[in-house]
């Protein structure tokens, strides 16, 4: 197997990450989310109780993924580029419809830069041995 590049390290960590605060605020909405305030901003206890659920199994998830990354799994590698491509498809959606959101032009740089470190020639030999 080729030795695995920096650039699929930093995203395998970053995508760690990521995944550990999905799990973290999905918890922390569980356990603290009884809030009349924050219920009804979300829609109803049972929209939060939804999203900090749906949190956690994305987080989960994420976590997976990172660890196939770090092994050179190519379905790890897919399931990240698939949910960067979205990314940053809804950041140019939400740049549309609200273009003073500097933020989303940070989000879809990132983006950007992780399918580069994905699908660069040494990340394409990594995922192919």
């Amino acid at each position: 197997m080729a030795r695995r590049p920096g650039g699929v390290t930093f995203v395998a960590i970053l995508t760690w990450i990521g995944g550990f605060f999905d799990v973290l605020a999905g918890a922390l909405v569980l356990l603290f989310g009884t809030d009349p305030d924050l219920a009804e901003a979300a829609g109803g206890g049972a929209a939060l109780t939804t999203v900090a659920i749906v949190s956690i199994i994305i987080g989960v998830v994420a976590i997976a993924v990172a660890a196939g990354l770090l092994s050179g799994r190519r379905l790890a590698r897919i399931v990240v580029a698939i949910v960067e491509v979205l990314s940053i498809a809804g950041s140019v959606w939400v740049i549309v419809a609200t273009p003073t959101a500097i933020a989303e032009y940070f989000s879809i740089a990132f983006g950007v830069l992780i399918l580069v470190l994905l699908f660069s020639p040494k990340a394409n030999a990594y995922f192919r041995s």
